[in-house]
Parts: structure tokens; C-alpha cells; sequence
């Protein structure tokens, strides 16, 4: 049985109203819902052996799983959360949920650490990868007599975050203080507007040590991993790469090659001033949904280049940053903007 069928049998036994849940083994997006969404997720991962979706757990996604989903298909978990307008949040120690007028955002405090879902309001598609996030910080490393000591912070788990209301936004700090064996504190600072369809995320890194970090360097999300099951154009600065015919998206175009290889890329000089732009599009037969990041540079970078890389399991798209020495002391941050937006298609698109 194809799975284009087993959708349709999905669509005519969907009941009337959602039913309630107190797990959805399905709900691979962490919305609340087990819905179409997270059908193009499990069919992308069909015939892997992605434990995600492998529902029963004999290590292969198979038509055994599509009955398991089948059966979660149109549930949803009822969440009592008082509504507290413009905007409502809610932080522990895994996640946290953030609603506004406009924006819809899940940053998960587990491995790997990130946004885990992103959306508009009201939104069916969603920007971020089941399995690995948005706006993440990959990797931080820097020299000390000649060695090299790096921490993939994506996989690191910072404290519970602070929550801070102001009068125009939200804004929330997660921070690891002492990384592994050496002196060296990060933060990474979620600015949330209550409203608008834009946020912006700061990395920071201080040096608690007694010697200069050498070379600090920095991977992060720009915007990060996205969901690239349904994300079939990417840009840099102008530049645009489409999933190639006959790929609908560039998973499919990923799996296909079984290599990986560079959709585009893009360096500046260190001490350039100027901005670097990059977005993923989910280009839908009825709009165009549109993730876009900013980043401009401080100007006293060593190298700075953002590259967007397909892989036969994933699609990777960040920046790759050098910093000057961070002496004793001495803080670093970096910022980089987000932007959502959805534009909707006329008879002559």
C-alpha cells in the first residue's frame, strides 16, 4: 500500500473534532496535534532508519509505523494555558513556548539545544527540523598553546532560562557558565517582540579563564537546520538555489545524490561592514513561506563566511565565524535577525 494512499484513508476516517491525548507518538513537531505536517515529515522519513519516526521500534520506518501513525492521525493533546495577551510564555528546564500576535516558537533546552519549531500564527508549515533546531550554536573553539579546544554547544544543556517582560518584547537568556574543564561562560539571549513577525538571537561568550582565548571561533544557526522535507529554495545575499527538477525539496534532492555538497556559499573580508543575508522558502502551490536571517558583521572579525550545505540526512545553513583574541576578562557577542514571512500567490505568479 502506497503512503499517498494510506493518506487518503487518514483524510476519510479523520474525525470531527481533535481527540485528546495524554502522548502523541506522532506528533513529530511538538505542536499538540498529530496532523498533515506531521504526515510530510513521517513520509520523508519512510524506509529510513530515522528513531523518530520508527514508532514501533524494530529499526526501520516501515508500513507498520504508517498503521502506529494512522491510529495517532487527528489527536491532539489539550493544553489549558490561560491566555495572557499580546503574548503568552511558558519556560522549564526542557523547553520554551512562546505565542504572540504573530510568531509561534518552541526552544528546546535538550539535545540538541534550539529553536525546535517556528511558525507564523496560525501557520500549517513549519521552519524547523524535528530532529535538530534553528539558531543553534554548533560549535565554539579557540587556540591555547597550539591546541584546540572546541565544545559543540548544540548538544550542550544550558540552565532553566530568565524571563524578562518589557513594555515592546520578551526577552529570554539561557546561559553555561564553566564550560567543560575551562572558565569560559556563553549566553544565548531570544529578543521576542509583541509584535511583528521578526525576533532577533544574541550569542555571547565570555572569558572567565586566566589566559587570552586564541582565534575564537563560532558555527551558528543562520538560520540553522531547517526543515528541509518541505524546503525547496535557499538564498545567500541575493543569490537563490532551487531544489533541482525533478526534487520537490531538497531532502529529496539530498537523498538522491547520497553525497554532500555545497547549495551556496558566500565569504566576506574579516573587517567588512557589510550585511549578510540568507532564507529558506517552502514555495507552496498557493504562497511562499519565507524564513530570512541578517547578520551584520561587528567589523573587526578575522574570516567570516555563511554557507548553505545539503547532506543525504539533513541541510545545514550557518554562519562560520573568527573573532579577534578575547583577553582575560573581555566579552564577545554576535546577533543575528530573524524574519518570517508569507506571501500569498496570484492567477499570474
Amino acid at each position: 500500500m502506497s503512503l499517498s494512499l494510506l493518506l487518503l484513508l487518514f483524510l476519510s476516517g479523520l474525525p470531527a473534532q481533535a481527540q485528546s491525548a495524554a502522548f502523541l507518538r506522532s506528533d513529530f513537531d511538538s505542536d499538540g496535534a498529530v496532523d498533515l505536517e506531521d504526515f510530510e515529515l513521517f513520509r520523508a522519513a519512510f524506509g529510513t532508519d530515522n528513531e523518530t519516526y520508527d514508532l514501533d521500534g524494530d529499526g526501520i520506518v516501515s508500513l507498520a509505523d504508517s498503521f502506529i501513525f494512522a491510529d495517532d492521525f487527528g489527536k491532539a493533546v489539550e493544553v489549558e494555558t490561560p491566555p495572557i495577551l499580546p503574548l503568552t510564555v511558558s519556560a522549564n528546564d526542557l523547553r520554551t513556548v512562546v505565542l504572540t500576535d504573530s510568531l509561534r516558537m518552541i526552544i528546546q533546552n535538550v539535545k540538541p539545544f534550539g529553536i525546535s519549531s517556528l511558525r507564523l500564527s496560525g501557520q500549517q508549515i513549519d521552519y524547523a527540523h524535528p530532529d535538530l533546531p534553528l539558531a543553534d550554536w554548533e560549535w565554539l573553539w579557540f587556540q591555547r598553546q597550539g591546541f584546540r579546544l572546541a565544545t559543540k554547544l548544540i548538544e550542550e544543556t544550558f540552565e532553566r532560562p530568565t524571563v524578562e517582560r518589557f513594555p515592546e518584547q520578551l526577552v529570554i537568556t539561557y546561559r553555561k557558565n564553566g564550560l567543560s574543564y575551562r572558565p569560559v561562560d556563553v549566553e544565548i539571549i531570544f529578543r521576542v517582540p509583541l509584535k511583528g513577525s521578526y525576533f532577533e538571537v544574541e550569542y555571547v561568550i565570555r572569558n572567565g579563564a586566566i589566559h587570552t582565548l586564541e582565534a575564537p571561533y563560532a558555527m551558528l544557526g543562520f538560520p540553522g537546520f531547517s526543515n528541509y522535507a518541505l524546503v525547496n529554495e535557499v538564498s545567500l545575499s541575493g543569490k537563490t538555489r532551487d531544489a533541482r527538477k525533478p526534487y520537490g525539496n531538497f531532502r529529496s534532492e539530498g537523498l538522491a545524490r547520497n553525497e554532500e555538497y555545497a547549495l551556496l556559499r558566500q565569504d566576506l573580508p574579516g573587517r567588512s561592514i557589510s550585511a549578510m543575508t540568507s532564507s529558506v522558502a517552502i514555495d507552496l502551490p498557493d504562497r511562499t513561506c519565507r524564513l530570512e536571517t541578517t547578520f551584520l558583521p561587528p567589523g573587526d572579525l578575522t574570516a567570516l563566511f555563511s554557507a548553505h550545505t545539503n547532506k543525504p540526512n539533513y541541510m545545514t545553513s550557518h554562519l562560520y565565524v573568527t573573532m579577534p583574541d578575547l583577553e582575560v576578562g573581555q566579552s564577545r557577542s554576535l546577533s543575528v535577525h530573524y524574519d518570517l514571512s508569507e506571501t500569498m500567490k496570484t492567477e499570474t505568479d
